[in-house]
């Protein structure tokens, strides 16, 4: 559906409110040129090449929604991805934050295009930490590992102290529109073979089913920045199946709108069973008391015969 969706001319009906209003004279090209000038620097020898390349067949051979994608902040009320929103850039009417100021979302450029990052002013106000809608398996804006080069390439970070993992989790494999992840195989972002088109996750619990079915996959990386039906959907989904760090401390690394968990929510640490309760020692049976022997019966004592009466003696006549 994305393609449908960015394969149409990019008109104001079709971009996204902020661009619509731009005056006609701001070109979506020299946007791109412009951050991607930034970025530069930062990528060296034949990957620099392949990012030249890549962002050079972008502008020149790809319709010019594919040039513009437009992002947005994410934000999940109540730490929960079932309650996901997304702010455009410039919005000032967020969450209330714990010191008392209201969640805004911002970008670098005006219009918000190419690779400037709309960002939230606080990402532990947006919801970072563990998913209040699955008991903490996900981890939402946590990436896990260190960010995939692919993600940072097409998805903002965040601003301010952002912890990152240990080390680098393998990628088995990449799902993703077509076009999106197209672009970043020509950047030399997604090695050959590791990109999957065949299905393009709506969710993080989507991208979830897709690590548990391999049996290699033991931790995935969604990108949930923007909503599905924007411009930015050519890299909105990006599913990422990760093997398990080698390394020992962090785990994951503050990411904004990217969600992260294990292959499967039972997949975490067996708990301990629960023992099975002692039974109460039946007592042994009291023995019945020895009755007492009956005595036997006193015999009725022998009656002393009464001596039969003298009979009065006659008296003499």
């Amino acid at each position: 559906h994305f393609g449908a969706r960015l394969s149409r001319p990019w008109t104001a009906r079709s971009c996204p409110r902020s661009l619509s209003k731009q005056p006609s004279r701001h070109s979506p090209i020299s946007d791109v040129m412009a951050s991607f000038s930034a970025m530069v620097p930062m990528v060296a020898g034949a990957a620099a090449a392949n990012l030249l390349f890549g962002m050079f067949q972008l502008m020149t051979g790809a319709p010019t929604s594919r040039a513009a994608w437009s992002w947005q902040c994410t934000m999940y009320t109540g730490t929960s991805s079932a309650a996901a929103v997304y702010m455009d850039p410039g919005a000032d009417n967020g969450l209330t934050c714990s010191d008392g100021t209201t969640l805004t979302c911002s970008c670098s450029a005006d219009p918000c295009v190419g690779m400037n990052a709309a960002l939230p002013s606080d990402l532990v106000c947006a919801g970072a930490g563990p998913d209040a809608s699955n008991d903490g398996c996900f981890s939402l804006h946590h990436a896990y590992g260190t960010p995939p080069t692919a993600l940072t390439l097409v998805a903002g970070r965040g601003s301010g102290t952002l912890a990152d993992a240990c080390g680098a989790a393998g990628i088995l494999k990449v799902y993703g529109h077509a076009g999106g992840l197209d672009l970043l195989m020509s950047w030399g972002a997604i090695e050959a073979g590791r990109n999957d088109s065949s299905m393009v996750p709506a969710s993080a619990t989507e991208c979830q089913h897709l690590c548990d079915s391999d049996s290699a996959c033991k931790f995935f990386t969604f990108n949930d920045q923007g909503t599905s039906d924007g411009n930015y959907g050519y890299f909105r989904g990006l599913c990422f199946l990760q093997e398990e760090l080698a390394c020992e401390g962090d785990a994951f690394s503050h990411y904004h709108g990217i969600i992260s968990g294990p292959a499967s929510c039972s997949s975490g640490p067996t708990p301990a069973p629960t023992p099975a309760p002692t039974p109460v020692p039946t007592p042994a049976a009291s023995p019945a008391p020895t009755p007492a022997p009956t005595p036997a019966p006193t015999p009725a004592p022998t009656p002393v015969p009464t001596p039969a009466a003298s009979p009065a003696p006659t008296p003499a006549p």
